[in-house]
């Protein structure tokens, strides 16, 4: 079970955990961006990928949010990096 500390008693460790929090909630925005995306796409018969396709073309979408984040993507992570790190009084 996850505990909380305060935040005064290891603060290099809450802007550790904040970073990569703020990294995970940016992969998870980018999932949700690309799954509406492809929803917005039609399918051709031509072009469809069939079954396949629609099994694994969620997966592709999440590998691709977890890889676009972990990068900086959109800088969705660093921003709320900076709101939340100012309000716990890190410095960031």
């Amino acid at each position: 079970m996850n505990t909380v500390s305060p935040i005064g008693a290891n603060p290099s460790a809450a802007r550790l955990a904040l970073r990569e929090q703020a990294a995970a909630f940016e992969s998870l925005f980018m999932g949700v961006l690309m799954r509406t995306m492809r929803q917005g796409v039609h399918e051709n018969a031509k072009f469809h990928g069939g079954r396949g396709e629609a099994i694994f073309g969620g997966l592709m979408d999440n590998e691709l949010a977890d890889r676009m984040g972990g990068r900086g993507g959109l800088g969705i992570a660093e921003m709320v990096e900076k709101a939340i790190g100012s309000r716990l009084d890190l410095q960031m």
